[in-house]
C-alpha cells in the first residue's frame, strides 16, 4: 500500500510552527511593551486620588466638628476643626495616587 500524507497534519504543524514564531516576535514590537509612565497619567491618578482623600477628609472633618462640639468648643473653633480635614484629605489622597502610578 502507499503511504498518503493527511493534508490536516500538515497544516497542523504548519500553524504550531507560526504560533510560536508569533509568540517570539510579539514582545519585540514596541508597541506591544508596557508603556512608561506619563505625565498625563500621574496627573489623572492625582486627580482621582484627590477627589477620594477629599470625601475621606470630609468625612473625617464631620467626626472631628461633632468631637470637638461634644467636648465643648465653640461653634466657630468646632467649624474650624472639622473644615481642615478636607483639604488635608486632598492633599494626601493626590500623593497617594501619583505614587501609585509611578510605583506600579
Amino acid at each position: 500500500m502507499y503511504q498518503i500524507q493527511n493534508p490536516i497534519n500538515q497544516a497542523m504543524g504548519g500553524m504550531a510552527q507560526a504560533s510560536g514564531t508569533y509568540g517570539r516576535v510579539m514582545p519585540n514590537i514596541p508597541a506591544n511593551q508596557k508603556p512608561k509612565p506619563t505625565v498625563g497619567g500621574a496627573m489623572m491618578n492625582g486627580a482621582g486620588g484627590a477627589v477620594m482623600g477629599a470625601q475621606a477628609g470630609t468625612m473625617i472633618g464631620s467626626a472631628m466638628t461633632a468631637n470637638a462640639t461634644a467636648a465643648g468648643a465653640t461653634a466657630a473653633e468646632a467649624a474650624a476643626a472639622g473644615a481642615s480635614a478636607g483639604p488635608w484629605g486632598m492633599a494626601a489622597g493626590a500623593l497617594i495616587g501619583i505614587g501609585a502610578y509611578l510605583f506600579s
